[in-house]
């Protein structure tokens, strides 16, 4: 493709893109220490719900040596809970879950969107399933409504149950973005599509809005100024890949896949590889989508296949050869 400057941003260098991507790795490396505290504390947590237990334990035992008939003097009785009662979830921590998958779809540093692990069972600890669920345990307002903890063990059941609530709000939430992605392309409830397909910067600007992030009438150029070059190559790339599987007929799970299969073989090449990478979707978007054209007439000259690898090891070679004339 052949770039048009038609739009109110510059291109993102190769080297720059690089220098963000260390600072990220760096900033991974800070969350999965802050991870290791959290799992800390929930095994204070843990602990200091096994006290709290054992103290009500004691309390009933000392209630009923006092009175035996059950009730205590001047000391009105707490409702039975019933042991048998499956945990459900409470509007108060589904809630909770809704904001969290929200906020977090547009993260960058997402590792994967539907993928728990990697194909070699490698754990990804910024997998958009294991952002929201820590989330809402940092949250701190509605940890009285998780699952209970019983020596450090969560109830398997009532586990089971919430992690399924979780990834029910995380699937609705990546639908909606796979369908703001093609916004002015596909349309499930109009069959017939009106209107230019917006650049980048007023796709961010829809996707802020649409999910929350953003008030109605919020200014476009905060948004994006608000957007980092890590996010809107994201975006980028999210767009290619909704388009690409768009073209050939499939729905929203298989764009899913594809993502995770992508983000994974980018972290396999390492960050030089990711950079040149991006960089070539990146200017790639700005000149497919200039905000002027209709979906139709784009694509009678455009391909939405990825970046082929010998297209990017060439941005790797030219980016080397700057650093070293630097």
């Amino acid at each position: 493709m052949t770039p048009t400057e038609v739009m109110p941003w510059p291109a993102v260098s190769v080297c720059h893109t690089k220098v963000k991507f260390e600072v990220e790795c760096m900033s991974e490396q800070l969350l999965k220490m802050v991870d290791h505290v959290v799992g800390i504390l929930d095994k204070v947590e843990s602990a200091l719900d096994k006290v709290n237990a054992m103290t009500i334990k004691v309390e009933a035992i000392l209630d009923k040596v006092e009175t035996p008939n059950g009730h205590g003097a001047g000391v009105p009785n707490s409702p039975p809970v019933p042991s048998g009662m499956a945990w459900t979830c409470f509007t108060e921590l589904r809630g909770a879950i809704i904001t969290a998958a929200h906020r977090l779809i547009i993260k960058e540093s997402l590792e994967s969107y539907t993928a728990l692990e990697t194909p070699d069972r490698d754990w990804l600890a910024h997998s958009y399933f294991n952002c929201i669920k820590t989330a809402v345990r940092q949250s701190g307002a509605v940890t009285q409504f998780l699952p209970l903890q019983v020596n450090g063990v969560s109830d398997v059941t009532a586990t089971r149950t919430y992690n399924s609530e979780i990834k029910n709000v995380a699937k609705h939430v990546r639908e909606r973005l796979h369908l703001l992605l093609l916004t002015r392309i596909y349309d499930p409830k109009n069959p017939v599509i009106h209107g230019a397909v917006p650049n980048l910067k007023a796709l961010v600007h829809r996707i802020a809005i649409k999910l929350g992030q953003n008030g109605d009438h919020s200014d476009i150029n905060t948004v994006w100024a608000s957007t980092s070059e890590l996010a809107r190559c994201r975006f980028a790339y999210l767009r290619r890949e909704a388009v690409r599987i768009y073209q050939v007929g499939r729905g929203s799970s298989s764009i899913w896949a594809a993502v995770d299969r992508q983000l994974n073989e980018l972290r396999a090449r390492g960050h030089d590889f990711t950079a040149s990478f991006y960089n070539i979707i990146y200017d790639d978007d700005r000149s497919a989508f200039d905000g002027q054209n209709v979906f139709q007439d784009i694509t009678q000259n455009l391909s939405f296949q990825l970046p082929f690898e010998h297209d990017v090891m060439a941005g790797v070679a030219a980016a080397q050869e700057d650093e070293m004339e630097q």
